[in-house]
């Protein structure tokens, strides 16, 4: 999370290159799980949906959140969380109120 953390803060060339650096990490993490036979690895698919988020890129982190609901509905809250803060940057603001909203009925 601190490469995420540092990329986030940083500006201009520094945080291109530290969100290269994240995105190089995240084809590993796939790699590794493609070879090891997993096909679709919670894990991996909870570090490219942040590590696409942080680079602004809210269509495929919505997905690869939506992804990890799917293949575990009892995945950790922080996945539906971020799943909600996507929707929220692509003006989805009513659709992320109605899901806090079932939840508490």
């Amino acid at each position: 999370m601190h490469l995420f953390r540092a990329a986030h803060l940083a500006s201009g060339s520094e945080r291109d290159a530290a969100m290269n650096a994240v995105a190089m990490v995240a084809r590993a993490a796939r790699v590794a799980a493609a070879a090891s036979g997993t096909g679709d690895s919670l894990p991996v698919l909870m570090f490219e949906g942040a590590a696409q988020y942080y680079a602004r890129d809210y269509v495929a982190a919505r997905a690869s959140f939506a992804r990890v609901i799917t293949l575990n509905p009892r995945c950790p809250a922080g996945v539906r969380v971020a799943l909600g803060q996507c929707l929220w940057q692509l003006g989805y603001a009513e659709v992320r109120r109605s899901g806090g909203e079932e939840e508490r009925r």
